[in-house]
């Protein structure tokens, strides 16, 4: 069984060699999903990043992967199958859900006097760099979306 981030990297490969061209379908599922994302979250992208905005970030990450794993997943599977938009908006709430850990040690930064908090004081290094590993997944995952459904491969 290969992991998340392998089988987004098989995806990238498939679409960027063009083995995989998205119907007109499976992007307008994952636009659902991007425009979704940009609903919930796309006052942060305006935001200087700070440990709260952090946390709030990673508050609505798991939201978002609740909705679509909930609304989205089950309807996308229905029209679509066994595709590979279904399974790149799998992989996407795979990375998405991974964060939940640190969301629950960062929720003490939106909480009434954590203004001053940053995740150095409530995560520990080995943590810190989890997380990095676990947002550069998010990223890798949302690109390889965005890239499917605009066609914007090269």
């Amino acid at each position: 069984m290969t992991t998340t981030d392998e089988r987004v990297s098989e995806i990238t490969k498939a679409l960027a060699h063009r083995e995989w061209v998205p119907s007109e379908t499976e992007q307008a599922v994952g636009a659902l999903i991007v425009r979704k994302r940009q609903s919930l979250m796309g006052h942060l992208d305006q935001q200087p990043m700070t440990g709260r905005s952090k946390a709030e970030g990673l508050r609505l990450q798991q939201d978002l992967a609740d909705q679509v794993a909930r609304e989205s997943l089950p309807a996308a599977r229905e029209l679509l199958g066994r595709s590979l938009m279904v399974e790149l908006i799998e992989a996407y709430v795979d990375t998405l859900r991974a964060m939940a850990p640190y969301a629950d040690k960062l929720r003490p930064l939106l909480e009434a006097g954590g203004e001053s908090l940053t995740e150095y004081d409530v995560l520990t290094p080995a943590e810190r760099e989890k997380m990095q590993d676990v947002w550069t997944a998010i990223i890798a995952a949302g690109s390889v979306l965005g890239a499917a459904v605009t066609g914007d491969v090269d």
